[in-house]
């Protein structure tokens, strides 16, 4: 039973999976990785791509979208991921993930795998300006008096965007970001949680706290190399808040310019009320 976590690396640990059989996989949901109110989508998305993964097996095509539902927040502990492979082959392959905890679903995934095709030319945007990732100095946030644990998880150093909760008029945030204790490449798995381990975008804009659930995270792996390792250069936007939800997209760059991944989320806008 995978009632204990992998002691690897802290992300490792917190993304493992135990086959039992006939496409079912356990793991655990770790408090270390919640964020303001629940445990991180990023990572419990993550521990979905290890599951799905697995049961395709090593000689799959690479991850390439990523796209989940999150239908209730799951409480800590052992967790039930189930994969079901709607296609295999060496160039595509799809799964049909779900993540269940008792008799509640928590999360479904459709994940599609597609191998890298030849072209004879190649479309990208440049990667936007940032200072080197030496010359900005990392801050301590998961030290701070009530920051969420994930906070402690994680190395940020901020380029992009205003302080949170400081009424700018910008809606942007990110710089760089990585995974503490964590020397591994770059995976689907990484890249998927990394696109959701920093704060959103909307703060800088809001002068109160407020909570932002995702309802509906999708991830397009762009680069699907093995060998290219963190930091990342994170930028994150949000363009628009209408009837009390929010969008956000976002981009990873590796710190020589290619794109690793893009990501667009729907989320509520929940303002949390002072306490008194």
């Amino acid at each position: 039973m995978a009632a204990e976590l992998d002691a690897r690396t802290p992300f490792e640990g917190a993304v493992a999976v135990e086959p039992v059989g006939q496409g079912r996989y356990l793991a655990v949901v770790d408090s270390a990785w919640d964020g303001p109110a629940a445990p991180n989508g990023g990572v419990l998305a993550a521990t979905m791509v290890r599951a799905a993964q697995a049961e395709l097996g090593s000689d799959a095509p690479a991850a390439r979208t990523i796209s989940v539902q999150f239908l209730e927040a799951p409480s800590h502990g052992p967790v039930e991921v189930g994969v079901e492979i709607l296609r295999s082959g060496k160039r595509v392959a799809v799964c049909d993930v779900r993540m269940r905890q008792a008799d509640r679903l928590i999360a479904q995934m459709t994940l599609i795998c597609s191998a890298p095709r030849a072209q004879e030319a190649t479309l990208a945007g440049g990667s936007p300006e940032a200072p080197r990732f030496g010359s900005v100095e990392a801050v301590d946030i998961g030290s701070a008096l009530g920051a969420p644990p994930l906070f402690s998880q994680v190395e940020i150093r901020p380029t992009f965007g205003s302080a949170i909760f400081s009424g700018a008029v910008d809606r942007v945030t990110g710089g760089w970001l990585a995974l503490r204790d964590d020397v591994a490449p770059l995976d689907a798995a990484r890249l998927c949680a990394l696109c959701d381990l920093w704060w959103p975008a909307i703060f800088g804009w809001l002068t109160s706290p407020a909570a932002a659930p995702t309802l509906q995270l999708t991830i397009y792996l762009r680069n699907t190399e093995q060998d290219v390792h963190g930091p990342v250069l994170a930028r994150f936007e949000t363009r628009n808040l209408q009837e009390g939800h929010i969008e956000e997209y976002g981009e990873l760059w590796s710190s020589d310019g290619k794109l690793l991944a893009e990501s667009h989320q729907l989320a509520l806008l929940i303002p949390i009320k002072p306490q008194g």
